[in-house]
């Protein structure tokens, strides 16, 4: 009995030296180039907005983007926006108007970029548009919100970021506004 109560002790100091995993998946938003590309690989470009210094745009390869999307279009861009070094936007700009329909899924996106699945889908506004045109806002979960447009050729102009609203418990998250 007591052999068991000291591997138990044992389990759990050291345990406590280790530290502790994303909550189910990797860290993304808020994190630094080097981290980033450990996941997503070197960056193809990067761009310093004029306006902006401490901004900057980092483009990825999409091949990781086609294999969860495979109508992914080839002149379609994935990226992120860093903001002081540090992860603000997650984006992906699939030009469909130039390059054919693409069908986008909000949560295998989530599950790409953070390695799990989405908590939960909260719309946050009602979908909004005209003649074809349709805005999405949601929450999945654990701080991330998500947008993007869909019409006629699919979706497009699709990011996930911060925003605290989103965060648990998801029962405080507002009912969506027009």
């Amino acid at each position: 009995m007591k052999k068991f109560i000291l591997l138990g002790l044992a389990i759990l100091f050291l345990s406590g030296l280790f530290p502790t995993p994303a909550l189910a998946g990797r860290y993304v938003l808020n994190q630094t180039p080097a981290t980033i590309q450990r996941h997503f690989g070197r960056p193809w470009t990067i761009e310093t907005l004029k306006d902006k210094p401490n901004t900057k745009l980092y483009t990825y390869s999409p091949s990781g983007v086609r294999r969860v999307f495979p109508t992914f279009p080839k002149q379609g861009k994935f990226g992120m926006t860093f903001v002081d070094n540090r992860v603000q936007t997650i984006w992906l700009i699939p030009n469909t108007a130039n390059n054919g329909y693409f069908n986008y899924n909000t949560k295998q996106f989530f599950n790409y970029i953070f390695g799990y699945e989405p908590p939960i889908w909260k719309d946050l506004q009602y979908p909004g548009g005209h003649e074809g045109f349709a805005d999405y806002r949601g929450c999945l979960g654990d701080g991330v919100v998500a947008t993007y447009i869909d019409y006629l050729l699919g979706s497009d102009n699709i990011t996930l970021a911060y925003n605290s609203i989103c965060e648990p418990p998801y029962d405080r998250i507002p009912k969506p506004s027009v």
